[in-house]
């Protein structure tokens, strides 16, 4: 709920939710059309590191797997916060990566850099 409210707080009012990785993907791929000419449906991707189904390391993986978001923003946000996680994150296009617990701040700061926001 903390990271819904920020973001509309930031004005982005257009937010879907999964529950799970792989709902995740799911949301992302279902624009056969977009993706097939290079057209996100999303600007930026928002993920846990620890779900069920697909946790958020080989949702990334996937998504990178899509030319259409290749440039996409995505950003980890999770408990893990050894050097070897952030180090596997980075090398597989993490955009940025946000430790819990975190500030409605932080993730300002973290989207500003993607996005102009207020």
């Amino acid at each position: 709920r903390i990271i819904r409210v920020t973001l509309s707080k930031l004005g982005f009012n257009q937010i879907e939710e999964a529950g799970d990785g792989l709902e995740a993907l799911n949301l992302i791929t279902r624009n056969e059309v977009g993706l097939s000419i290079g057209i996100p449906e999303f600007d930026c991707i928002l993920t846990d590191w620890n779900m069920p189904n697909f946790d958020g390391l080989h949702l990334l993986k996937k998504i990178r797997e899509l030319p259409a978001y290749s440039k996409v923003p995505v950003v980890m946000i999770t408990t893990e916060q050894s050097k070897d996680d952030v180090i596997e994150a980075t090398r597989s296009g993490v955009s940025a990566y946000i430790v819990k617990p975190f500030t409605p701040d932080t993730l300002k700061a973290k989207i500003s850099a993607f996005f102009k926001v207020a």
